[in-house]
């Protein structure tokens, strides 16, 4: 009888959780535009580059979100800053390639997502993997007046990576809000980790309430 009741008291527990949480889940998808910066040894001589980001969160609570984040960002090389790595022997035309980094990451979001307040917070961080593929070609002359092409990086490697960013959403996604925010990425790239930062501006679309 004591087992009976005590199994009766969890599923009444349970129910009653369960049913107070629903009330306000929501489900978020967002899709931002961002500029990119990247930083560190390696890739500190690319230009400003461009990054488009969705993610994809479920409100366990209203101020606590949990989803997926894909990011995509490009970036090409500069010739300035590539110049004084080069040999001085060889006169540099042009460099061609790409740079780019593909993020997929599971994150977490702390928001003051209040529905009578137009202007919201929130902090988001995300951990998972990088894929970065560099192709960079170098067009020049060499002493004798030959024209060589120089292959100054080729490769795809994945690697492990977080994400740190906040700011803010203006609007109450119901449809869609805006959503503004700078997020900063590390990646433990061999032994030379890279980081690179988004500025971040797009939609957010809340479906569920």
């Amino acid at each position: 009888m004591f087992i009976f009741n005590r199994q009766m008291i969890y599923l009444f527990v349970m129910v009653v959780a369960i049913n107070s949480a629903s009330r306000g889940q929501s489900v978020f998808l967002a899709a931002d535009g961002a500029a990119a910066k990247s930083l560190g040894e390696g890739i500190d001589n690319l230009q400003i580059g461009f990054s488009f980001t969705t993610d994809g969160v479920y409100a366990l609570f209203d101020f606590l979100h949990i989803g997926l984040r894909y990011s995509y960002t490009d970036w090409a090389p500069s010739m300035d800053e590539m110049l004084p790595e080069l040999d001085d022997s060889l006169y540099i035309l042009d460099i061609e390639g790409t740079i780019w980094s593909m993020e997929i990451a599971p994150l977490v979001r702390l928001t003051t997502l209040f529905e009578k307040n137009v202007i919201n917070l929130f902090v988001q961080t995300g951990a998972g993997l990088y894929v970065i593929h560099s192709e960079t070609t170098a067009n020049a002359i060499n002493l004798r007046g030959e024209h060589i092409l120089r292959e100054l990086g080729e490769g795809t490697g994945t690697h492990f990576g977080v994400s740190v960013g906040g700011g803010v959403t203006i609007g109450h996604a119901t449809p869609v809000m805006l959503r503004l925010y700078p997020q900063w990425n590390y990646v433990a790239r061999d032994d030379q980790p890279n980081n690179y930062w988004n500025f971040n501006g797009g939609l957010v679309f809340g479906l569920g309430r």
